[in-house]
């Protein structure tokens, strides 16, 4: 699993490089910071965009698909989810999800966006909050959810 380790001098923290193989023979590159002895992991963040997400279920193939994504590999990502406030042809938001801020789904933090944040203005704001090392469009024909970021 370990490929190519940094020289580690005195004192000093240097990354090591390693290559996390999942079942799925996903590769990801994880980075290690050794210093004082300790060794933490920084995982490597991704952010999917997703027209509808749980606790949706009426548009199908996607909103179970992720979170199978996000359930199996949730240990070696950490998972962004931008999604809409409402299942498919809902006229109304989610009743159980704070909407507009980030909430905890599983092993992945989640942002619903009303109907009013959906827009260039807010999908940047939020993309510039953190360092994405990759980024999932999902909702490949959607306007807010893929041609936009």
């Amino acid at each position: 699993m370990l490929e190519e380790i940094d020289d580690i001098t005195s004192g000093i923290s240097k990354s090591v490089q390693l290559l996390c193989f999942a079942e799925s023979r996903i590769v990801s590159d994880v980075k290690l910071f050794v210093g004082d002895g300790s060794v933490s992991m920084c995982k490597k963040r991704v952010i999917i965009f997703a027209e509808y997400y749980l606790p949706g279920f009426k548009a199908g193939g996607p909103i179970q698909t992720i979170p199978n994504i996000v359930e199996l590999l949730g240990d070696k990502y950490e998972f962004h989810i931008i999604t809409g406030d409402r299942d498919w042809s809902d006229c109304e938001g989610y009743k159980n999800v704070n909407i507009d801020c980030w909430n905890d789904v599983g092993k992945a933090k989640v942002y619903y966006l009303s109907q009013e944040c959906q827009n260039w203005a807010k999908i940047s704001e939020l993309l510039q909050s953190n360092d994405y090392e990759l980024i999932y469009l999902n909702s490949f024909c959607s306007l807010v959810f893929s041609i936009i970021p």
